[in-house]
């Protein structure tokens, strides 16, 4: 069993077992104390079990990256599907600019969630899900992060305006 040892001049040593309780002399002229024994076998056992922890963290953060990853999936599949019959309707009684401006309605918010779900995926499904809970917590996230909430938002507002300038009547 061998331990890493640090000198306060940055001066790195490795000690062995046979080493433990013993003084080792650095070139800076200070010596280092070797740990005892029980001390190395503890250092030795934590080095082991904080190496097995961090291989299980690593796991549960992927479980969490494909969790999530299929959570944005079904959060941009149902504003897709939510959205279809806004883009058919106005797109079929309001002609291509209603259509155009429907789109980008529906890509600004993909755009707003995605923004949203990339800092926190649970507000992300509240917002989409809980009708006055929801929207407060957009209205928090626009005032919270207006830089970059500012152009999913511009978006939405233009395709807002495009959709009712191909709805009005000629």
């Amino acid at each position: 069993m061998e331990i890493s040892l640090q000198c306060g001049c940055g001066q790195k040593f490795v000690a062995t077992e046979g080493m433990a309780g013993a003084l080792i002399p650095c070139q800076c002229g200070k010596s280092l104390r070797v740990p005892s024994l029980t001390e190395m076998r503890r250092q030795s056992a934590d080095m082991e079990s904080c190496e097995s922890r961090s291989v299980a963290i690593t796991s549960q953060q992927q479980l969490r990256q494909v969790s999530a990853a299929l959570l944005y999936g079904c959060i941009l599949a149902g504003t897709g599907l939510v959205g279809l019959p806004l883009l058919l309707v106005s797109s079929t009684y309001g002609g291509p600019m209603a259509g155009t401006g429907a789109l980008v309605i529906l890509v600004g918010h993909a755009w707003f969630i995605t923004q949203i779900f990339t800092g926190n995926p649970t507000a992300a499904l509240v917002v989409l899900l809980v009708p006055v809970v929801g929207e407060l917590l957009a209205y928090k996230f626009v005032f919270d992060h207006w830089r970059i909430a500012r152009w999913p938002i511009l978006c939405q507002g233009v395709g807002t305006l495009l959709l009712l300038f191909g709805l009005a009547p000629v």
